[in-house]
């Protein structure tokens, strides 16, 4: 349980204690961190102050991967600052507003600037140019959310399936970290050898039917009335 607890990714030497992590358990450990920090950044009435908390917060969180710390600890500091522009995104109605044109031409110039340069992989807390790959990042997140607001007009098994996926991120990460503690990845690829596309289908197929199958025990576990037992006295 301390892997989880710390969540250590991807594993090593705490405190004397050799340990292995599942990489999506540091998820949840990390948000609940980062909703502290968050409420404690607003409690500056200043917008200066908050964005330089946020900012200075990212750029300690960056410089922490040179240190073996408990991943989610230093991924939790990034983290702030992008639960902070949702917040403000939230609180100003950024979506319910039109775009200006020349916020596109910012966003598209600004990535493709980074694009030869940068070097991002959040599940390493790799940042190449620091601070510039994390603005990358809420750029490029922005538009692409913006760009897919218009898919929730579609209706169809296929989009109220995705739609169904989505409400249930937290059963699947939880799904995803038992399947691999009992099936571990590096198992499967010595077990099919050289037929790696294979083993990987496979796998993918496996956990997906899995993956559904646990959620939907989980919703109808939920959905079954509790049993209702009469108590009597006995005089």
């Amino acid at each position: 349980a301390l892997p989880y607890l710390l969540g250590a990714c991807p594993g090593g030497n705490y405190f004397g204690i050799g340990m292995d992590s599942v990489g999506p358990i540091w998820f949840i450990v990390m948000f609940v961190f980062s909703g502290i920090l968050l409420n404690a950044v607003l409690q500056e009435e200043r917008v200066w102050g908050q964005v330089l908390s946020v900012a200075a917060m990212a750029a300690v969180g960056i410089t922490l991967k040179e240190y073996r710390i408990p991943f989610c600890f230093q991924q939790s500091l990034i983290c702030t600052l992008y639960m902070y522009i949702g917040y403000m995104m939230k609180k100003v109605k950024f979506l319910e507003k039109e775009i200006p044109a020349y916020w596109w031409v910012i966003g598209v110039a600004f990535l493709l600037f980074l694009a030869p340069f940068g070097d991002v992989d959040v599940s390493q807390n790799v940042w190449k140019n620091g601070l510039a790959d994390v603005l990358g990042g809420v750029f490029g997140g922005v538009m692409l959310l913006v760009l897919a607001l218009p898919l929730n007009r579609l209706r169809g098994p296929i989009s109220m399936g995705i739609r169904w996926l989505g409400r249930q991120v937290m059963p699947l990460c939880c799904i995803h970290t038992v399947f691999y503690t009992l099936l571990p990845w590096q198992m499967v690829a010595e077990y099919f050898g050289d037929r790696a596309a294979l083993g990987i289908l496979v796998l993918f197929l496996f956990f997906s039917v899995t993956a559904v199958g646990g959620c939907w025990l989980i919703l109808l576990g939920k959905r079954r009335k509790p049993i209702k037992r009469k108590i009597t006295e006995e005089v």
